[in-house]
């Protein structure tokens, strides 16, 4: 029931995004200053969670380098850019794609040393104007904008937050005490464990983060476990 409603969730959210499309064309900004001070895009790839990721990412990273983020892109299929459309509509960004042409072109693809999750401290480094960066999904280059600065951005549209709290709330009623979110992916991420090993996957490190929270709350949590793998879950 869990997993079916979190897709839920996302399906609503595309859907809202795709019948709002035509008005992400119309979101226009000032192309000219955006030229003049410079900008910097993102590799768009991925569902809700990741663009939302990637776009937190661009926002530091554009601060913390005086650039203006932007989004736009190159290179992706009808579904990537229907996407990306729907992402940017459903949170009031503008695109750029339309009315780009070779002024918005991406000249150089800039990412982290380190790979995924890890923070590069000598990426802000290399970015220059026109760069597409990929942050690698570091909190560390967006965390001084503030949480209040993202709870304003990434505003769900009614239909999305009502379901949510309904979702939570029926979930709170039938705990005691504080409540712990458990993600265990599992379908199409067993080709990290090599990687990453019980850091990742292991049953003993979800084990060892709820008696961490156990500690800082000074009692057990309860815990909502959302997996793609119930039985693994359950053992």
């Amino acid at each position: 029931k869990i997993v079916l409603a979190v897709c839920l969730l996302v399906l609503q959210w595309q859907t809202f995004g795709m019948h709002t499309l035509e008005a992400a064309d119309h979101n226009i900004i000032n192309s000219t200053h955006i030229l003049n001070v410079g900008w910097i895009t993102a590799p768009w790839a991925g569902l809700l969670g990741n663009l939302m990721f990637a776009y937190a990412g661009l926002k530091g990273i554009s601060h913390s380098r005086n650039l203006i983020p932007i989004i736009t892109w190159a290179n992706v299929t009808e579904l990537e850019e229907t996407r990306i459309r729907s992402f940017a509509m459903a949170f009031g960004i503008p695109v750029l794609r339309e009315q780009s042409g070779e002024q918005f072109q991406i000249l150089r693809h800039v990412g982290s040393s380190f790979g995924w999750g890890r923070y590069d401290d000598g990426l802000l480094s290399k970015i220059e104007n026109a760069s597409s960066v990929g942050s690698s999904f570091s909190y560390k280059y967006f965390y001084h904008l503030g949480a209040d600065h993202f709870r304003g951005l990434y505003k769900f549209p009614a239909v999305v937050m009502e379901e949510a709290k309904s979702f939570v709330n029926d979930i709170r009623n039938q705990c005691q005490g504080p409540l712990a979110g458990v993600h265990v992916r599992r379908g199409d991420k067993l080709w990290e464990f090599d990687q990453f090993s019980e850091w990742s996957h292991d049953a003993a490190y979800v084990s060892r983060a709820l008696r961490v929270l156990e500690t800082l709350w000074g009692r057990p949590p309860c815990v909502a476990l959302v997996t793609d793998d119930p039985d693994w879950a359950r053992t």
